[in-house]
């Protein structure tokens, strides 16, 4: 039954997918961070993810010259996800956190990125990374993302690490909910191995 329900899920996905799409062990050197050891179970997770992300476009930052780019990583936890995206992207991104939980500032990596945009951010405003408690089965992009603006769009891109099996599928129900005039959000959901 399990797998039923797994070819299912993957039946409604396959369409929003640019294919071909080869399944491949990726990791980026484009995505490592210079003269970080890149042993980790975790910061190999993390650059595969965003390698995975960048290799189907969905990082491109100038897709028209207008649009600003949002990073949405889903059950962001401490954010160590958006951390390594922003380090690898110099700041450019603008990230919003979301979790169903607080973190105490010492665990978490939000001051540590909000530091960061302020540094090296181009011109994003402080308001760069943004921490919002809330349940991903009630989430609207359309809160964080502004895709209707003429003047200039935004566009998201949708990212979880170790998101559990039903969060994964409320994740991407969330997704199925934009518009339908606009393009569904890009996204790389690496679920918990115990939903596997």
């Amino acid at each position: 039954i399990q797998v039923q329900v797994l070819l299912a899920k993957l039946g409604v996905i396959l369409p929003h997918l640019p294919l071909p799409l080869d399944l491949q062990e990726l990791v980026s050197s484009r995505d490592v961070i210079p003269g970080e050891a890149v042993g980790g179970k975790h910061v190999l997770q993390e650059t595969s993810i965003i390698s995975h992300l960048r290799r189907i476009g969905a990082l491109d930052t100038e897709m028209d010259g207008s649009s600003r780019l949002v990073a949405i990583e889903l059950g962001a936890g401490t954010a160590r996800l958006s951390d390594r995206l922003q380090r690898v992207t110099n700041a450019t991104l603008q990230h919003v956190l979301i979790d169903r939980r607080a973190f105490q500032q010492s665990s978490s990596r939000d001051r540590h990125m909000v530091a960061r945009s302020q540094t090296y951010g181009r011109g994003i405003d402080t308001s760069s990374v943004e921490r919002v408690v809330a349940d991903i089965a009630s989430l609207n992009l359309g809160d964080y993302v502004d895709f209707s603006s003429e003047r200039r769009p935004q566009r998201c891109v949708c990212m979880s690490k170790h998101l559990c099996g039903p969060a994964c599928d409320l994740a991407i129900a969330s997704m199925s909910r934009v518009q339908p005039s606009i393009r569904r959000p890009p996204c790389a959901l690496a679920s918990c191995c115990h939903y596997l």
